[in-house]
């Protein structure tokens, strides 16, 4: 017998948890749904085959114990399971990942000191794989994590009930998005995304449909904000349309807050339109530039994997799976990237834990990505139940997770934590590093924590003056920090609350803006409306060539890719570009030079779509120096670099301003 799932869920985790899933009477080929399990949010829609008809009771052969025994796992009924896998786990034909669900059983049942037998014989058929490794690198260490921690203390929210409330974020000031799963006439459990008011006790109160979310007939699954809570990323399910084998999976959509509301939703490019995998549980980091998520794409280590994509230009990098420290055979899934630390933390049931899927924080120990201490949160975090979507406010003093631990009032819980741990001088020193309830290099993290408690959000947006429109590339001068702004003209940054200082704003093409910046203490939104240089001289910086040549070379291209971006977001303006040397070389063979230049760069620009009517490029070769180095004349190097310069302006506003160059040469 072969068994599929058709999955109505934010993510599906194969042979584990299934988030959010939505019941519907459907039919697929040959197949019917037969079976809705108790749990009406974390499951998977066992889709068997109409003629099948088995007895229990009688001889089977090991297949079919194991669809048996998988369909119980899934249903959370661990007894049943346990008992339908003691039918085939000691015989020889019982697999790898045979053995690793029956240890998740025991451990769902408290019954940790039956799984070790088990993972000897794992680590006999591959001692290499992942989860052995975890395991036997961190058994020692299973006693300290059943120990309630000194580090957090956790509690059931209030406002939880019979229904299912999980994966609660940080949206912008009070408020906090979760979702919410409630029965309706049909019985049928309903995800979506809801809003909720964060109370000084970490309590939620005021739970209410979120409107703004409202992007049609799809299941809305898991979300992350970034940019002060201008962009969202979150799951979706269409399940109208359904990819290889029947299967609905989930993809991620972005929505950018303009203009008083969220635009449309696009697909992520990540995504697989063919739906042969799934792409969930983005994870933003505060900027949005970078994105963290869960994929059960090709080449990936095991069932469901983290990966991360950064944002280039107006699009993104290819996806790069973050590694065997992260990932393993099992699943990792729901990623959160803590700015304050530069910790990720992330749910697995392939790291050795308490349960089901437990709550990891990693530690990045290198810039290449190549290698993480990865430390289990411990109890209460954890328990021998799913516990995931584990969330930092901002200042790292508290902040939510999900569980579906027996002692819930419902199918699954969000439960609220406080971060206790906070060292002070007259403490008593820490236990050693090995306690994973203990952060290693707790005084640097102490540190960012009071840097972090002490800091707002300032969110700048740069725009155009006459057309409102997005300034990209601007650059954006606080204290000693230079930012520059992104396609959509913002940029967010970290300043210290009640802050007073300058800030500059620069652009290519526009007149440059001195501001006195005061800062409160809550997070804020700021604008800048820049003017077009009319009648200004417009500075490129210098635009490099190698010896005797005129060919563009990259870090010329940079600089006029800001000069196409300004023309196209002012249409009416024509620019003259003009290009000189220093006087060293005949005069002929100067000016032709430049006017080579001047024309390679002039191509350059129509060569990214602006009307050759728009910009002409003039070459004067020596004859506009700015100093004394005439033929002849002993000069220094610096001298005649002032004199190679490239110069931009309007016509009828007057001269160009050059620009000394600082590299290379003639």
């Amino acid at each position: 017998m072969k068994r599929q799932f058709f999955l109505f869920s934010v993510f599906c985790l194969i042979q584990s948890v299934s988030v959010f899933a939505q019941w519907d009477n459907v039919e697929v080929g040959e197949d019917t749904i037969v079976h809705r399990p108790q749990s009406d949010v974390f499951f998977h829609i066992n889709i068997i085959p109409k003629e099948l008809d088995v007895d229990l009771s009688g001889d089977m052969p090991i297949a079919g114990w194991r669809e048996m025994a998988e369909w119980y796992r899934d249903q959370r009924d661990f007894d049943m399971a346990e008992q339908t896998y003691s039918n085939f786990i000691n015989t020889p034909m019982v697999d790898q990942q045979d053995l690793y669900n029956y240890v998740l059983v025991l451990k769902a049942l408290g019954r940790h000191q039956d799984v070790l037998p088990y993972m000897k014989r794992m680590r006999e058929k591959n001692p290499n794989d992942l989860r052995v490794k975890s395991y036997f690198s961190t058994l020692s260490e299973m006693k300290i994590w059943k120990a309630p921690s000194e580090v957090y203390r956790a509690s059931n929210l209030d406002i939880n009930d019979k229904n299912n409330y999980l994966c609660a974020m940080y949206y912008k000031k009070d408020q906090v998005v979760l979702i919410s799963s409630k029965s309706n006439a049909k019985k049928y459990s309903i995800p979506s995304l809801c809003t909720a008011t964060a109370l000084p006790d970490v309590e939620l109160e005021k739970v209410k449909s979120w409107r703004e979310s409202n992007w049609g007939k799809w299941n809305e699954g898991t979300a992350s904000f970034a940019k002060n809570g201008k962009m969202l990323a979150f799951t979706h399910n269409d399940y109208s349309v359904t990819g290889a084998r029947g299967l609905v999976r989930p993809q991620i959509f972005i929505s950018q807050y303009k203009k008083q509301e969220w635009q449309e939703a696009e697909p992520l490019p990540v995504n697989d339109t063919l739906f042969n995998y799934g792409v969930a549980h983005p994870a933003f980091n505060r900027r949005g530039n970078v994105l963290y998520f869960v994929s059960d794409m090709p080449g990936g280590f095991g069932g469901t994997d983290i990966y991360e994509i950064h944002r280039v230009g107006k699009g993104w990098s290819k996806p790069h799976n973050l590694g065997d420290k992260i990932n393993t055979e099992g699943d990792e899934m729901f990623p959160f990237y803590d700015e304050t630390t530069g910790f990720l933390y992330f749910s697995s049931n392939g790291h050795n834990g308490l349960g089901g899927l437990d709550i990891f924080e990693a530690e990045k120990l290198d810039s290449c990505d190549c290698s993480y201490d990865v430390r289990n949160l411990g109890s209460p975090v954890n328990s021998i139940s799913d516990d995931y979507g584990f969330v930092f406010n901002k200042a790292h003093t508290h902040g939510y997770f999900t569980s579906d631990r027996a002692e819930g009032k419902g199918g699954h819980d969000i439960y609220k934590f406080i971060y206790v741990y906070t060292k002070r001088p007259t403490e008593k020193p820490l236990p050693s590093s090995k306690d994973r309830n203990k952060r290693p290099n707790s005084s640097s993290v102490d540190e960012k924590i009071k840097d972090a408690e002490n800091k707002v959000a300032y969110n700048l947006m740069v725009k155009n003056t006459e057309t409102n429109a997005p300034i990209a590339g601007a650059e954006v001068k606080i204290n000693d920090t230079i930012l520059f702004t992104d396609d959509d003209g913002e940029i967010v940054y970290d300043i210290n609350k009640g802050e007073r200082t300058k800030m500059k704003v620069e652009a290519l093409g526009y007149l440059p803006i001195t501001k006195d910046l005061i800062v409160g203490q809550i997070d804020m939104t700021d604008s800048i409306k820049m003017k077009v240089a009319l009648g200004h001289s417009i500075v490129l910086k210098n635009i490099y060539y190698d010896f005797d040549k005129s060919e563009i070379l990259e870090e010329s291209a940079v600089e006029l890719d800001k000069l196409v971006n300004f023309l196209k977001d002012n249409p009416s303006l024509t620019v003259e570009l003009s290009s000189h040397t220093d006087s060293r070389g005949s005069d002929d063979y100067n000016l032709k030079l430049s006017q080579a230049r001047a024309k390679s760069a002039v191509d350059y620009v129509i060569s990214k779509g602006i009307d050759s009517s728009r910009i002409k490029g003039i070459g004067y070769g020596e004859t506009k120096l700015l100093n004394r180095c005439f033929n002849g004349e002993e000069c220094s190097e610096e001298q005649h670099r002032e004199n190679r310069r490239t110069e931009i302006f309007i016509p009828n506003a007057g001269h160009g301003i050059h620009v000394k160059q600082t590299k290379g040469k003639e």
